[in-house]
C-alpha cells in the first residue's frame, strides 16, 4: 500500500490494528466459555468478513489493479 501510494493506508492500517486488539481480547474473554461472548465473536468475525474484506479490501484491489499490480 506504502510502495503504491495507496491514499486510505493510514485508515487501513488502524483497522488492521484495532481488530487485532479487538481479537486479543476475544482470546481472553472466550476462555471463560461464555455463550454471549462466542456469539459476540461470531457477530464481530460475520461484521469483519461483510464489511472489511468485501468492501475495504475489494476497494484496496481495485485500486492496486489500476496502478498495475497483479
Amino acid at each position: 500500500m506504502v510502495e503504491h501510494d495507496y491514499p486510505c493506508y493510514q485508515d487501513h492500517k488502524q483497522q488492521h490494528t484495532e481488530t487485532a486488539t479487538e481479537l486479543f481480547d476475544f482470546d481472553l474473554r472466550l476462555l471463560a466459555n461464555d455463550a454471549k461472548e462466542m456469539e459476540a465473536f461470531l457477530a464481530f468475525l460475520t461484521d469483519w468478513l461483510d464489511n472489511h474484506i468485501k468492501v475495504v479490501d475489494v476497494e484496496l484491489a481495485d485500486f492496486l489493479k489500476l496502478k498495475g499490480v497483479s
